[in-house]
């Protein structure tokens, strides 16, 4: 015999649907292979942000607060207790404006608005009163700001909310004290001045005159 003889291999044939139920196999382990890698890099992101400091944060900490206290600046040993809704408007940031050249001497890098106050003169004093109080209107201004930890870690912005808000941060600048159990608003920033970052906070709340009872009256000046 001559010529070359072949010998041919053996086809299986594989019905189509047990090719798409294998290809669908190997779609669903590819997804399941990309969903994990996706998650881990969100998890991961999660991590390195979640000790971060977050304006939004603060301001839901501060929501969240069951009141915080005002001190009283016409009654002695009578302080206020009221709650804060974040509001969105140019208050805090034009305090750390106004702040800002003073904050980024390093003598006062750790200092409160009460102790920057204390150090305007009179002249300085009204110019720096003059966008946020109205003496004729009925409201409790109060200011205050704090400078961050330069090392983050867990709850930090519950750390930033809670010291931004005490008392003996919070510089109230009216002549109108707090309505005890009112409502305020409060507008927050955080801002980088030289090499360390701050948390702004500008507090309004209804003012009371306790020579009128709790709606406010005759003007202190």
């Amino acid at each position: 015999m001559t010529g070359v003889q072949t010998c041919a291999l053996p086809i299986f044939a594989v019905p189509p649907e047990v090719f798409l139920y294998e290809m669908e196999e190997l779609a669903m382990k590819f997804v399941k292979k990309l969903l994990a890698v996706v998650l881990a890099g969100t998890m991961v992101l999660t991590l390195l942000t979640s000790c971060g400091t977050s304006k939004t944060k603060i301001e839901d900490y501060i929501k969240s607060m069951p009141s915080v206290t005002l001190e009283s600046i016409l009654t002695i040993g009578s302080d206020s207790h009221v709650t804060l809704k974040p509001v969105k408007n140019n208050d805090a940031a034009l305090l750390a404006s106004k702040a800002k050249e003073w904050l980024a001497a390093s003598e006062n890098a750790d200092k409160t608005a009460k102790e920057y106050m204390d150090e305007l003169d009179y002249d300085a004093y009204v110019s720096f009163r003059e966008p946020f109080v109205d003496d004729y209107k009925a409201e409790c201004v109060g200011i205050s700001f704090i400078k961050l930890p330069s090392e983050k870690f867990d709850s930090q912005n519950a750390w930033i909310a809670y010291n931004l808000m005490s008392k003996e941060r919070v510089m109230i600048i009216s002549n109108w004290d707090a309505v005890d159990g009112s409502e305020g608003t409060v507008s927050v920033t955080t801002e980088k001045i030289g090499d360390n970052t701050y948390a702004f906070a500008v507090i309004r709340t209804p003012g009371r005159d306790p020579d009128a009872g709790e709606d406010g009256g005759s003007i202190h000046l």
